[in-house]
This record gives C-alpha cells, sequence and structure tokens, in this order.
C-alpha cells in the first residue's frame, strides 16, 4: 500500500508502507493507521477531539496481526502539523461521531 507524506494532498510524495488497516469504526482505524505512521494520537486533532468526545482511549482499540512497532513505516509531517492543534471545537458535537 502507498500513503502519502509532507505536504500533501498537493505537494507531498508517496511513502510506501504495504500496511492495510481495518476495522468497523473508522476513528479506530485512522488511530491505528496514525500510529503506524509514526504519530501519536495527540498530534492529530480531529482525532484527538473524536476520541474525547466518545470517551474513547488506546485501551478500547484491539490491534490484531501485526504489531504496530512491527509495522511502523515513519512518515514525516506536514509542515504546519502543529497549526491543526490550535483549531478550536466550537458548538455541539455530541453524536457527530456516533454515526461512524
Amino acid at each position: 500500500m502507498v500513503g502519502m507524506q509532507g505536504n500533501g494532498p498537493i505537494a507531498g510524495y508517496e511513502m510506501r508502507s504495504n500496511v492495510v488497516v481495518a476495522a468497523h469504526h473508522g476513528i479506530a482505524a485512522d488511530v491505528v493507521g496514525l500510529q503506524v505512521m509514526g504519530f501519536e494520537l495527540e498530534q492529530v486533532g480531529y482525532l484527538r477531539y473524536a476520541m474525547e468526545l466518545r470517551n474513547l482511549s488506546m485501551i478500547d482499540i484491539e490491534v490484531l496481526g501485526a504489531s504496530i512497532e512491527d509495522v511502523l513505516v515513519a512518515y514525516e509531517a506536514h509542515d504546519e502539523i502543529a497549526e491543526q492543534l490550535t483549531w478550536p471545537l466550537e458548538g455541539d458535537w455530541r453524536g457527530v461521531f456516533d454515526r461512524n
């Protein structure tokens, strides 16, 4: 499998990881995927918000097959990755992530 690293989606470039992540829950898949890419949950605002709003933690996510550590491929982050952590969580988000 091929992912994108760096300043995507326009100026990023491919990274071959040969890893497939699948889940019944999209948030769980994204959280495991970001860890496979070498990132922590605290680095990705929308996932951090989603986990908080759903009252979830990594303890709630079961990884089957190879461990994250065994398939980890360190991706290069977007130059402005820290900026999205400043985005405010406004409005009533209850239920938004329940559909997933």
